[in-house]
């Protein structure tokens, strides 16, 4: 009898310590890491464990330099999770890549990591002078003397601003399709200093979904949509979305409001607690 009671205690001690935490590493930065190297996450980074969270990892990628920077962090939980990356073209021709990812497993932010390093030593090296002659080129003159600019035959901006388009772009095994968004701006280049930006988003139901914010200051450059197929095609070499095809999405799990885990917990433990009295009492 003593030891079936001692048995039950246990069972029940087991069920009552239930926990929804997730392990994540807490606000850990890195700087400047070459890509070529790893980053001692396990020996550096703090660990914690919270309720109701969900991993996050961004990382910057400096292809001409060849070097990592970025941050492990914890966060409140979302039920979309964010696969995103980023491809720019700043207007001095570096070329950068922006990751963004979110996660629900143990450890799965380190996993990610690591994954991700290893991929980017994939990606082939670029200088600088190369993406100025083969990309920046094709719509940004650094010297333009012209007092506007005619982005369309519709829209001007003002020589110190750029032409701004958005682009839709759907990328098949054959071809890619373009379309542009109407809203035609002018842009400060005092905001930011991307000239462009190619944002894929990859969505649960495993599609993808590419943006194409296109800057120019040539005559016309908003209206020649070959030139935007052009610099995609130039640009894709550098793409880093394959490193998400091993995770792509594997951790589903919604998020459970801490709400409802406190009241389900709070009911059955109480009905627990009333079971084993009796049983305890009377057995």
């Amino acid at each position: 009898m003593k030891f079936t009671r001692a048995c039950f205690l246990l069972i029940l001690l087991a069920l009552v310590t239930i926990s929804e935490s997730l392990r994540c590493a807490q606000l850990c930065a890195f700087i400047r890491i070459p890509i070529n190297g790893s980053i001692p996450v396990n020996n550096t980074c703090k660990f914690i464990e919270r309720d109701n969270s969900q991993c996050s990892v961004l990382v910057e990628i400096d292809h001409q330099k060849r070097v990592a920077t970025g941050r492990l962090g914890i966060e409140r939980c979302d039920n979309t999770d964010i696969r995103r990356v980023e491809t720019i073209v700043k207007l001095n021709s570096a070329l950068l890549s922006i990751i963004q990812y979110t996660c629900k497993e143990n450890g799965c932010d380190v996993d990610f990591l690591n994954h991700l390093f290893a991929r980017v030593r994939d990606i082939p090296e670029v200088d600088t002078t190369s993406i100025k002659q083969n990309i920046s080129d094709l719509v940004y003159n650094e010297n333009v003397g012209i007092s506007s600019i005619n982005c369309t035959s519709y829209r001007s901006c003002q020589i110190n601003d750029l032409c701004q388009a958005k682009f839709e772009i759907e990328d098949s095994l054959d071809d890619i399709f373009i379309q542009r968004n109407e809203n035609i701006t002018c842009y400060n280049p005092s905001t930011d200093d991307y000239l462009l930006n190619i944002k894929q988003n990859y969505l649960p139901n495993n599609t993808q979904m590419t943006e194409m914010i296109f800057r120019c200051n040539l005559a016309n450059c908003i209206d020649n949509l070959s030139i935007v197929k052009e610099i995609y095609y130039l640009l894709e070499p550098n793409f880093i979305n394959q490193t998400f095809d091993p995770f792509v999405f594997n951790d589903t799990k919604p998020c459970m409001p801490i709400e409802s885990i406190g009241t389900s917990f709070l009911f059955v433990s109480y009905g627990l607690i009333n079971f084993a009295t009796i049983f305890l009492l009377f057995y």
